[in-house]
């Protein structure tokens, strides 16, 4: 089957691109608006995209009315916030919060989710998150009249010490991690398992 997008139904895209681009790894994003209110979202349309500087993307649609969702208008009022990835047990509680709320409920009260602060950025972190990144906004890029991409430079990564095999090196062993990550359909994850490596035949451990 072939799909040509040119004036095909939204939706219709929506579903092909994001049922065949998986595994999609979850940003658990926590943000602050200008009143002090909490607010946390998952997000999967998002991925490292370089580390000079250190660079990750966020793909963020709007609400099905056509405004911008609390985590885009918080970032664009703050300039910060911050990332969480999703283990498996916190799977359930992530999913809670893709609900769209009021602007006025904080998910993290609403949810009894317990959050740290963040070390040099006034945001909450997730508690339970294994990875956890504090972000400055480094540019918005409109890629429609709905959508844009976030790309924010992470000035700080929380990590649990189980995960790393050589701190000073920076060698993680992600199996300790217990990652969730976004499949196809209204509701399908996958876990870490069926692992192999295959290294380069060029190259060298770094």
């Amino acid at each position: 089957m072939k799909y040509h997008f040119q004036n095909r139904d939204p939706q219709l895209i929506y579903k092909l691109l994001a049922s065949t681009i998986v595994p999609r790894p979850i940003a658990w994003v926590t943000t602050v608006d200008q009143t002090g209110i909490s607010n946390a979202a998952p997000f999967s349309f998002f991925n490292m995209m370089g580390s000079e500087p250190p660079i990750v993307a966020l793909g963020i649609q709007h609400s099905a009315d056509g405004s911008a969702k609390d985590t885009l208008r918080n970032i664009r009022e703050q300039k910060i916030f911050g990332i969480n990835l999703v283990n498996r047990d916190d799977a359930e509680l992530m999913n809670l919060t893709s609900r769209d709320y009021d602007a006025s409920v904080d998910e993290l009260k609403e949810h009894q989710i317990e959050v740290i602060a963040g070390d040099l950025l006034p945001i909450p972190l997730i508690a339970s998150s294994p990875v956890k990144m504090e972000c400055r906004l480094y540019q918005e890029i409109p890629t429609g009249e709905n959508q844009a991409v976030i790309l924010g430079e992470v000035v700080m990564l929380h990590l649990i010490d189980e995960a790393l095999i050589d701190a000073d090196a920076g060698y993680v062993d992600a199996t300790k991690l217990n990652l969730i990550a976004r499949m196809h359909g209204r509701g399908w994850y996958s876990e870490q398992d069926n692992l192999f490596e295959m290294l380069r035949p060029d190259s060298e451990r770094r």
